[in-house]
């Protein structure tokens, strides 16, 4: 299943897109990294995942979660 994953910001605001994430249906994990930039910029900041499934050429929404932005080290 091909996933894409919209990065907004606690106001909506669109922040990035992460095209074709990988998504295991069998352990309903999604695996995504943040680029650097991006991922201090959010640091500390709420955001808003949506996870959108592409296939067939149909968008639909499959999950929005709302976190708050964490850089591991």
């Amino acid at each position: 299943m091909r996933l894409d994953v919209e990065i907004l910001g606690a106001d909506g605001t669109f922040v990035n897109t992460m095209p074709d994430v990988r998504f295991d249906p069998a352990d309903r994990a999604v695996y995504a990294c943040c680029e650097g930039d991006l991922a201090r910029r959010t640091v500390g900041t709420i955001v808003v995942d949506r996870s959108w499934s592409n296939d067939r050429g149909e968008r639909r929404l499959l999950a929005e979660l709302t976190t708050q932005g964490e850089l591991e080290r």
